[in-house]
Formats: C-alpha cells, structure tokens, sequence
C-alpha cells in the first residue's frame, strides 16, 4: 500500500508517531560518506535527550560498487567520500558515531546484536537496498522508521523496485515524501 504525504511522522493508519518517542535504540545510515543526514542525526540524538545511543554508518567509501540492469544510470565509484573526510565531518559527535567501511552487506555483521528504532538506506541501487531491507528489517524495533532516500529519483529505479518488492506481502504503508524518498514504520505497537 502507498500513500503520498509530506509529513515523515504518519504512520499509515493515520496514528502520529514522532522519531523521538520511537524506542530508544540505535540508528543507522547505509550510503553514511554521501548522506548529509550523517551529520544532523547525531545532533538530533542529542537534541531528544538520546545521548546513549549509537549511530552507525556503514559506505564503502569507495563509491558505488557495479550497479545491475535497473541502476543503468550509475557507474562504478560514483558518489566516493574518503573516510577521513566523513570521520572529519563528524568529529563533534565522535562518541556517537561509529563509520563502518566496506561492502554491503559483508560488513553488516559488526552489528548483529544491535536494535534499531531508524533505518536510514541511501545506497541508490537495487541489490544493496534489498540487502539492506532484509538485513535490518527483522533488527527493528516496532515503530521503527525507516527512510528510503533514493525511492522517488528518476535516477534510481533499482531503488524503488527493491522497495516494492519488499513492502509486498508486508503489512506496512509505503509513504512517498515530495522530497523524492519514502518511509514507512515497522508495524507493531507503535503503529497498530
């Protein structure tokens, strides 16, 4: 199910569930190097009184790896932030934050034990949007949110195909943001 709103906060049914009453637990970013919501989110964690927490983000640092037959407009090593740049950009929330270097979804291991309340996947292809989804989305908390920054972009129809197929069969509500990404809340108690 899709529905278009401008507001990340609703969840499908029409309940309002602010990120910072979500449970308390850890947030991560996929595409950390070239995501300027790297470096807001830890500030937001401070702002909520979430100090505790830990945000993780995981890039390759390398650019973009081969994309498939739905990612045609990209090319391999695209989008190439150096890790000391990102690790620069961060460095007022360095106890915050953990940058994980490597391919998805090899590196995902280094979090296994992990819960997480926000998902943030701006990998722009196919094959690691899936492999994100699959990853995380059993690691969630209910009512966690997740973001898919690249849903809506003409540029990244991988994106939004590994989406859908996703979503399919789940009880969650997709909702598109004018901004071109979509979110959607992992159903249970928060969002039943």
């Amino acid at each position: 199910m899709r529905k278009h709103i401008s507001s990340p906060l609703e969840c499908g049914d029409g309940a309002w569930v602010p990120l910072a009453k979500a449970s308390a637990n850890e947030v991560v970013v996929l595409g950390a190097a070239k995501n300027f919501q790297t470096a807001r989110s830890p500030k937001d964690l401070i702002n909520y009184g979430h100090t505790g927490e830990k945000h993780y983000g995981f890039d390759s640092f390398e650019g973009l790896p081969e994309g498939g037959p739905n990612d045609a407009s990209w090319k391999k090593g695209q989008l190439a932030v150096p890790l000391e740049v990102a690790r620069k950009n961060l460095s007022e929330f360095a106890e915050l934050c953990v940058l994980i270097a490597g391919w998805i979804p090899d590196t995902f291991t280094a979090v296994s034990d992990k819960r997480f309340r926000l998902v943030h996947v701006d990998v722009d292809l196919e094959v690691p949007t899936r492999q994100s989804l699959e990853y995380f989305y059993p690691r969630a908390t209910d009512g966690a949110l997740f973001i898919i920054d690249d849903y809506g972009f003409h540029s990244c129809p991988g994106a939004r195909q590994a989406t859908q197929e996703f979503l399919a069969g789940r009880p969650e509500t997709l909702i598109e943001l004018t901004t071109g990404q979509a979110v959607f809340y992992k159903r249970g108690s928060a969002c039943s």
